[in-house]
């Protein structure tokens, strides 16, 4: 497995539910909320999936029922909106305000519920964090009017599975697979990202948050969580 980083990769929760103000609240309600997702096998249900796995006492308790599969990001956004349920949608994107379903966030009146928790921020490969916290503009701002900002998870890597072991007998393949995954590990973390064009202008403006911002976040969807669980007792 080689790693590299990528940037600007969000994970997205967005809902009209008012009682779903934070992670936390997702957590302490998760067996109950009816979730939106991309289809099936797409990234963004990969990426739920993988969320699950690394939190089985969190994201991990949504059951398999209370999750239902559309056509793609769009549609996820428009039934979430139509939702008379307080379901919550999920998808992956990269934070471009110039990208329609950003857009349609904003159209729609969704709230961006940050998808930060210390179980998310401690997920490693390799010895590498997964995610990072990093606030994002959803909407430029002007003379008269305040930029619109949504500060979640992003991926901080992406990932080349494909241990050379697949390759059974076949030793070239083999060693062809572990020079491929070698040499990406060898290259420059910042040499793999754009250089130049909107999209590393985007991760330019990307602004990472402070370990004391992310103790705060973490800590409120912590607290969060346990009083809610503490109350349905």
């Amino acid at each position: 497995m080689a790693l590299w980083p990528t940037g600007g990769e969000g994970l997205w929760m967005v809902t009209k539910n008012p009682e779903l103000r934070n992670y936390g609240h997702i957590l302490a309600l998760s067996r109950r909320i009816p979730f939106i997702l991309p289809a099936q096998g797409s990234g963004a249900a990969a990426s739920f999936a993988f969320l699950q796995q690394n939190d089985p006492e969190g994201l991990g308790r949504v059951p398999e029922a209370n999750k239902r599969y559309v056509a793609d990001t769009t549609t996820v956004l428009n039934e979430t909106a139509a939702s008379a349920t307080g379901a919550v949608g999920f998808f992956v994107q990269f934070a471009d305000p110039e990208n329609a379903n950003i857009k349609l966030i904003l159209e729609k009146g969704l709230t961006v519920v940050p998808v930060a928790s210390r179980d998310i921020l401690r997920i490693r490969l390799d010895g590498r964090s997964v995610y990072q916290l990093q606030t994002f503009s959803l909407k430029a701002g002007g003379l008269f009017v305040k930029a619109t900002e949504a500060t979640t998870a992003c991926t901080q890597v992406g990932i080349i599975t494909g241990s050379p072991d697949v390759f059974g007998s076949d030793r070239d393949a083999a060693d062809d697979q572990r020079d491929m995954i070698q040499k990406v590990r060898e290259v420059p973390a910042e040499k793999l990202l754009p250089q130049v064009g909107r999209v590393a202008a985007i991760l330019k403006q990307a602004r990472s948050m402070t370990q004391q911002a992310i103790d705060e976040v973490t800590a409120l969807v912590e607290s969060t969580r346990q009083m809610i669980e503490d109350r349905e007792r």
